[in-house]
Formats: structure tokens, C-alpha cells, sequence
């Protein structure tokens, strides 16, 4: 017998799918395998309505930012009661690390007017605001694949347990950035000409 229709699998199967569903994917729709539900997870609450939350507070905070900023703007960068001490002012990493020289690079350098804790707070909504749609939207791509297929497998169906180590992603990232800086330069000079 193979293992995968033993009952052992089946009900290892839909352990995992009941854990997927209760933990990460509420709308998670899957085959029952196994009659047995496991009770869901009461130490650790459910990724989706944490995310929901997190969206909700940054999008608070950053709507008071912005009127703030647009009803005043030299008093706004003053501003203490915002949800977030000094938000206009520059941001500082005690320690730098690979995020915060990344986050350089992208806001146009340290000493950039775009470095500033506004808009670690504005990318930091969009990374959560996807991360929402992800999770808790049951037309997003997270819910359009086969929830049966659990792991990767090979060309022949055999499962892959595991994948090679990426050593280079400051060169993918140094790409990208090279990239969309030469796509900004050719959407400037097409703009210009077109004048």
C-alpha cells in the first residue's frame, strides 16, 4: 500500500488542511479526507483578523497623517498626537541592516526628504493592505489554487521537501532598482520629447 492512501496520510492531510484553514485561510475550501476536525489553534489566534486589525490602525493613523499634513504642514511635522511621535521627522536605525539600507535606497538615501517616518508608515499600510487582500479575500490568488496539493512536486510527482538557498538577493535587488531606474529616465525622456 502507498502511503499516500493509507489512513495515516489522509488523516495527516487533513490535519494540515483544517490548520491552513483555521490558522491562515479562513475561506480555505477542501475535500473532507478524514472525519476527525481538529479543534483550532486557541494559544495562537488566526493570522487574517490580526492582519484585518493591523490594517485597520494603519489606515487610521495614516488618514490622521494626512489631513494633518494637508490642513497644516509646517504645524503637522510638529505634531505629537497623531498615533506616532514626530511622524514627518527623519527616520533613524540604531543598527543598520540589510532592511533599513534597502529602505535608503529606495526613499533616495538618508539624508533624502523622503526618508522620513511617514513613509515607512504609508509602504509599511501597503505591504499590510495586501497582505489583508491575500488572506481575507476569497478571490485572491492564495484561494485559487488547489488546496489538495500541499507540497511541491517534481516533474514526476514526487514531492519536494525542500529548495536550494538564494545567496544573491542584493543583486536581485540591485537589479530591480536599476531597472525601474532606467524605465523612470525612458518615461521622463518620451515625456519630454512629446513636449
Amino acid at each position: 500500500m502507498e502511503y499516500a492512501s493509507s489512513a495515516l496520510a489522509k488523516k495527516t492531510t487533513s490535519n494540515l488542511l483544517w490548520y491552513a484553514r483555521n490558522q491562515f485561510l479562513a475561506g480555505l475550501q477542501f475535500d473532507l479526507r478524514f472525519l476527525d476536525r481538529p479543534e483550532p489553534d486557541k494559544l495562537v489566534p488566526p493570522l487574517g483578523p490580526r492582519v484585518a486589525k493591523l490594517k485597520t490602525a494603519f489606515d487610521y493613523i495614516l488618514g490622521k497623517c494626512v489631513l494633518a499634513y494637508k490642513e497644516n504642514p509646517k504645524e503637522a511635522t510638529q505634531r505629537t498626537d497623531l498615533g506616532v511621535e514626530h511622524v514627518f521627522s527623519q527616520y533613524s536605525f540604531p543598527v543598520p541592516n540589510v532592511i533599513s539600507r534597502r529602505l535608503d535606497v529606495l526613499l533616495g538615501g538618508k539624508n533624502s526628504k523622503n526618508a522620513n517616518i511617514f513613509n515607512l508608515i504609508k509602504y509599511t499600510n501597503y505591504v499590510i493592505t495586501v497582505l489583508d487582500w491575500w488572506i481575507n479575500d476569497s478571490d485572491s490568488p492564495a484561494y485559487a489554487v488547489d488546496a489538495e496539493q500541499i507540497y511541491r512536486k517534481d516533474n514526476g510527482g514526487k514531492p519536494i521537501f525542500s529548495i536550494p538557498t538564494r545567496g544573491d538577493q542584493n543583486e536581485v535587488f540591485a537589479q530591480s532598482i536599476k531597472r525601474a531606474a532606467a524605465a523612470k529616465a525612458g518615461a521622463a525622456g518620451a515625456a519630454s520629447q512629446q513636449k
